[in-house]
């Protein structure tokens, strides 16, 4: 897969259209946990992230990010976006690649300081976060949620959107955990006509260590 060095008009526009999405699936998700529980909501010992193994993927570099003490494999330095929503600071990382074939995959880590540690209030945020993710995308969205009991360790939702923006047909998969009380989203969007063990999605998730 190349790196995305020109961006093609139709991807510009379908790029905005992501970055909207991200804002708008994070606000949402946010009121619904702040609508919700927050039992015992206590802080607890930080834990590490290691890789059991190295992770390895074609063409992909390791990112770093100090202030937040993790580390992923990207296709290339992403581009990083922080807001602000309902007083938790949000930091979006990106990072394109360009398939042989000429399709866009989009690589994601949305980092939320949320703060949440009691058990009740992990469940009310990452079943909020599900329910976030199917709202403004239109009547044709197809949502597959498989939920697990933990991701290296950690409480967290799998899930597979399918929809269409501006006539793409568009497939985003993730998993959402919470780690030490924060949120982590990591994330492939790429078209239909893409297999999934194309993207590296296995690997891309694989490859996250929390220091």
């Amino acid at each position: 897969m190349e790196s995305n060095q020109k961006e093609k008009p139709w991807y510009k526009k379908l790029k905005g259209l992501l970055i909207i999405f991200l804002i708008t699936t994070t606000y949402i998700i946010l009121q619904f946990y702040l609508n919700d529980i927050q039992k015992n909501n206590v802080p607890i010992e930080k834990i590490n992230i290691e890789s059991s193994a190295p992770v390895i993927i074609p063409g992909f570099e390791l990112y770093t990010d100090k202030s937040k003490g993790f580390q992923i494999l990207f296709p290339e330095q992403p581009e990083v976006t922080t807001f602000n929503l309902s007083s938790y600071p949000v930091t979006h990382y990106k990072s394109l690649s360009i398939s042989d074939n000429d399709n866009f995959i989009q690589y994601s880590v949305t980092y939320t300081d949320t703060e949440i540690y009691s058990t009740e209030s992990i469940n009310a945020y990452l079943n909020s976060f599900i329910k976030g993710k199917i709202i403004g995308l239109g009547d044709d969205v197809k949502v597959t949620t498989s939920q697990i009991k933990e991701y290296k360790g950690f409480p967290a939702r799998k899930y597979l959107i399918e929809y269409t923006s501006d006539g793409m047909k568009i497939r985003n998969k993730g998993i959402s955990f919470i780690a030490n009380g924060d949120s982590i989203n990591l994330s492939v969007s790429y078209p239909f006509t893409m297999n999934i063990n194309d993207t590296y999605f296995n690997e891309f998730t694989s490859s996250f260590i929390l220091k």
